[in-house]
């Protein structure tokens, strides 16, 4: 069936259909209601997991990739867009098959995953523009950071409810970690405890000292193992306690690590301090901080524990 955008809309809240690609879920209906974007309107789909720990969607969209193709077909019909852009790893093992498309412009670009990051909005875009000296691929150059991003689950979840008219209930989730006897992914009911994933995984080895979600580079501790599994929750992991770095936040000592690792070339200890101390920065320069992809880089290598990547995405939520 081919509905109108706000048929589509309507559908995607009466099947609880939200949006994952930034790590939290969004309403996907009140995104797309909501996007400002008079012209480019482009759906890009990420066919691969933005943290090197995680593998969830890299596995939705290797065996369910024909699904993911037709809930991000849908998505653009929603999102009225002029074009779909698909970013694949290189060494996939699974390929976009054209002949479900009729009509709508598709480019198709190869992203290295063996390099962090290169799931983040702007490395998706600089691949997709790139690509876009193709012939074939021109449109996408008009490609930007409001445009509609997608990752497979989301997709699944969009092919699941206008197809199938099955709401969101379950989500895929990958549970790892030293500390359990074995791994495993599991598609499982939303509200299914942490506690009852690992039992699933034949229990412990050894007591777990830290749980976290989403990844260990730009993933989130939790507090215990009755949190239920969410929407938004597509991987566990827990670790012991030889795996676990000095949490305690010191001073900044000025060392320009995290400058140097950062991949957008911004300042994240001035950035950091115009925040916490009021510190005056020049308005171009706090304005680089709508180009941090929270690739948690800044973090990964600050030697004082300070919290870099997360007062970033504070200062862009509070307007600079």
């Amino acid at each position: 069936k081919i509905f109108a955008s706000a048929t589509l809309l309507d559908e995607f809240r009466s099947k609880g259909i939200v949006n994952t690609f930034s790590g939290k879920a969004v309403s996907l209906a009140s995104e797309i209601k909501n996007s400002t974007l008079e012209k480019n309107r482009f759906v890009v789909v990420r066919m691969f997991d933005d943290d090197p720990g995680r593998f969830t969607d890299t596995m939705v969209a290797s065996k369910l990739h024909q699904q993911v193709v037709i809930g991000a077909r849908i998505a653009a019909r929603a999102f009225e867009a002029e074009g779909i852009a698909f970013v694949i790893p290189k060494k996939s093992d699974f390929s976009i098959d054209e002949s479900l498309f009729e009509g709508e412009k598709v480019s198709i670009t190869y992203a290295d995953t063996s390099k962090y990051p290169c799931g983040t909005v702007h490395k998706l875009m600089r691949l997709i523009r790139k690509n876009s000296k193709i012939p074939e691929y021109e449109i996408f150059s008009n490609i930007n950071h409001k445009c509609l991003f997608l990752d497979p689950e989301t997709c699944i979840s969009i092919h699941e409810g206008i197809v199938l008219g099955i709401p969101v209930l379950e989500r895929f989730v990958h549970v790892t970690g030293s500390c359990l006897k074995s791994a495993g992914m599991f598609k499982v009911r939303i509200g299914t405890s942490i506690k009852d994933l690992a039992q699933q995984c034949g229990g412990f080895n050894t007591s777990p000292a830290k749980i976290v979600v989403n990844g260990r580079i730009i993933g989130t501790g939790i507090a215990d193992m009755e949190i239920p599994v969410t929407k938004e929750i597509k991987s566990v992991e827990f670790l012991s306690t030889s795996e676990l770095c000095v949490q305690k936040s010191t001073q900044c000592i000025r060392c320009g690590h995290c400058r140097a690792i950062c991949p957008e070339h911004l300042v994240p200890d001035l950035l950091y301090k115009m925040v916490s101390e009021g510190y005056l920065l020049s308005k171009d320069i706090a304005a680089t901080s709508v180009l941090c992809g929270q690739c948690a880089l800044c973090n990964s290598v600050c030697p004082a524990r300070l919290p870099l990547c997360q007062t970033i995405e504070q200062l862009n939520k509070d307007g600079n």
